[in-house]
């Protein structure tokens, strides 16, 4: 004997079905519009300031800091690349 549960659970995706195959997208234009670049300002923008090398100590996280110390200690690829 089929439960109700799943007697209602395949009405419940017989009827997603069917309304997804009713889904017609050709009357649908997009209306986006493709900026010009000087449109958008960029010649006013900042660079972009480097990172510090010990960037998560801003976060004031003992967790974290332990965590990162960790990861260097153990990684010798990360201390080849830092010596570069």
């Amino acid at each position: 004997m089929i439960s109700r549960r799943a007697v209602s659970s395949a009405a419940a995706l017989l009827l997603a079905l069917g309304l997804a195959a009713c889904a017609n997208p050709s009357g649908i234009a997009p209306q986006a519009q493709l900026l010009d670049a000087t449109a958008l300002n960029l010649a006013a923008a900042e660079p972009a300031q480097p990172l510090a090398t010990d960037w998560w100590l801003a976060f004031g996280d003992p967790q974290l800091d332990a965590l990162i110390g960790q990861a260097l200690a153990g990684n010798p690829n990360l201390r080849v690349a830092q010596a570069r």
